[in-house]
Formats: C-alpha cells, sequence, structure tokens
C-alpha cells in the first residue's frame, strides 16, 4: 500500500477525500459517477428531497444485485465443477 494517493470524491454533492492505488483509482471514480448519476435518477423520478432517502433506496439496489451476482457465481461454480468432474470421470474410465 505504498503507492497510494490521495483523491477527493464528490459523493451528492459532499467531498470524500480517501487514498487509493493507481490500478483502483478508475474504478472508483466510475462507481463515484454510477452513483451520483443513479441518484439523480432517484431524485427525479420518486420526487425524494432527503438524500438519506435516496441512499438508503440506492443501497437495497446494489445490495440487491450484489446478492444476485453472487447467487449466480455460485451456481456457475457449482455446474463447473459439476462438468470438471464430469470430464475426470471419462478420463479415469479411459486410463
Amino acid at each position: 500500500m505504498d503507492n497510494e494517493f490521495p483523491i477527493t470524491l464528490v459523493i451528492l454533492d459532499r467531498p470524500y477525500k480517501m487514498k487509493v492505488t493507481a490500478e483502483e483509482e478508475e474504478t472508483i471514480r466510475k462507481a463515484v459517477h454510477r452513483i451520483n448519476q443513479r441518484a439523480g435518477e432517484y431524485k427525479k423520478a420518486f420526487a425524494y428531497k432527503d438524500m438519506q432517502d435516496i441512499l438508503a433506496m440506492m443501497s437495497v439496489e446494489m445490495s440487491t444485485k450484489i446478492i444476485k451476482l453472487e447467487e449466480n457465481d455460485q451456481y456457475v461454480n457449482s455446474k463447473l465443477m459439476s462438468k470438471l468432474e464430469e470430464i475426470e470421470n471419462v478420463l479415469d474410465q479411459e486410463q
């Protein structure tokens, strides 16, 4: 973590300072852009005035997406392991 440097991120009009590596900076900036963009969409669509409400709804949305991705990842890994076992069994039979 010696190669970290400070950056300032503006999320919903509030500045946040953090240290990042060069490798993660672009991803973090994309994430902040997406957060601000999605917050604007929530603000327009639902007429939320309190940023706390917007952040709460975005947290639910993003957490739901993460859970779905994790479940999909587990499913894919399960299928992959099953196929690898089938291949291993075929190879064992040929020996």
